[in-house]
């Protein structure tokens, strides 16, 4: 059996062995940022309080899982109360939680959030069958990867089953 994978896409071979050449560049990559926003963003946009809200949680990636006080405050331009503010709400919603001194980590709400979308996501749902009836033909896994803008997401993994 061959098995395709997505144009432009790396093989799981080329992700394992550490040769995973650049995702190709789509129109909305150019505007869309994949950061956090720039102190000169977070002060220019005049965005609404639900969308300083929410570019605080884009504060939180894989090379930072932990935000400070003092990194809200320097990234938005605003004063130590206002981002205690903006913490707090996040925090009662459980999207993220205190670990002291000022630090905080994504909080527990966002797992179930993860959990929800497992059961319910267009795409995971689709990609379920296929990736079970791929997985008798894998030496070692199948791989369901989700894109967006320059990153890749592995969303499912199928193991291959054990030979006897």
């Amino acid at each position: 059996m061959t098995v395709g994978t997505i144009a432009g896409m790396p093989r799981p071979s080329q992700m394992l062995e550490g040769k995973t050449p650049p995702l190709p560049k789509t129109p909305e990559a150019a505007s869309t940022p994949s950061q956090a926003p720039t102190t000169a963003d977070a002060q220019g946009n005049g965005g609404s309080a639900l969308t300083r809200l929410l570019q605080v949680l884009q504060m939180f990636t894989l090379e930072s899982r932990r935000i400070h006080i003092d990194e809200v405050v320097a990234t938005f331009g605003v004063g130590q109360s206002t981002a205690y503010r903006y913490l707090r709400e996040l925090s009662e919603a459980g999207l993220v939680a205190s670990q002291g001194k000022g630090h905080y980590v994504l909080g527990r709400r966002i797992v179930e959030l993860e959990r929800i979308l497992q059961l319910s996501d267009p795409l995971l749902l689709a990609g379920k069958p296929v990736l079970d009836s791929l997985q008798p033909h894998c030496a070692n896994r199948a791989f369901l990867l989700c894109t967006r803008t320059t990153s890749a997401c592995c969303a499912s993994t199928r193991w291959a089953r054990t030979r006897s």
